[in-house]
């Protein structure tokens, strides 16, 4: 049987499908994804992390500048702090639901990172990636609350992380399970207001109400950039196709 494309949900989907020997990209559109494609494209380094307590130990080996609430810190889940850079620098990017996803693999493991602003990358990246023969996994990070980090294996799902894996997999020619196609398919029957249906999601009110309806902005466009991170070894760095 031809090699297919699968979709799956969280961190353990990331752990199962790199011992399989899969392809992986991981999709977290608000924020995590779109952020690192964001920086990535700009000329950051970046070290996903998945709590403040590993951030922390993290920015003491490293030296790199660990992200923080929005407005107060220099750098945050806001794809937006890292437009335009006066200066670039390495960021520890902390993520509960992305960050968990791209380190749950074996260090050496590669896993690429995708959003809307990238999909037509990701896709490229995916089908041509040697992994490919043994399958393709998107796996959708969900969401788990800010004061969830001792628990990240409990998440919701997230509507925007679907329309996003949707987006990538409607650039895709392989073959697809049901779950796949289906996903792709929600995708393409909602092109025409996929934007306003994630502005109207549970994450996307989230930040409308913290006013950073700026951010799904960004993040909400299809094909910005045509750079696709990955991340390995607890550092993401530009794919080289």
């Amino acid at each position: 049987m031809k090699p297919q494309v699968h979709i799956a949900w969280g961190p353990q989907a990331v752990a199962s499908a790199s011992k399989e020997g899969k392809a992986i990209a991981i999709v977290d559109v608000l924020r995590f994804s779109s952020t690192v494609v964001t920086a990535i494209a700009n000329g950051f380094e970046i070290y996903p992390c998945e709590s403040p307590t590993k951030a922390r130990q993290l920015e003491a080996r490293t030296g790199a500048v660990v992200s923080g609430k929005f407005g107060t810190a220099k750098f945050s889940l806001s794809p937006l702090n890292c437009l335009n850079p006066k200066e670039t620098t390495e960021v520890i990017l902390v993520s509960p639901n992305g960050a968990a996803c791209s380190t749950a693999a074996d260090p050496e493991y590669s896993v690429f990172i995708g959003s809307f602003l990238n999909a037509r990358a990701t896709a490229r990246a995916l089908t041509n990636s040697t992994n490919a023969t043994n399958g393709v996994i998107l796996v959708a990070a969900g969401e788990v609350a800010e004061d969830q980090f001792d628990d990240l294996q409990t998440r919701r799902f997230a509507l925007e992380d679907y329309l996003g894996c949707g987006a990538i997999l409607s650039q895709m020619r392989m073959p697809m399970t049901p779950e796949a196609e289906i996903c792709k398919r929600a995708f393409e029957y909602s092109l025409q207001d996929y934007v306003q249906l994630i502005r109207e999601c549970e994450s996307g009110k989230y930040l409308v109400e913290r006013n950073q309806e700026a951010d799904i902005v960004h993040c909400v466009q299809r094909d910005l950039y045509g750079v696709v991170p990955i991340a390995r070894g607890g550092k993401v760095i530009p794919f080289n196709s």
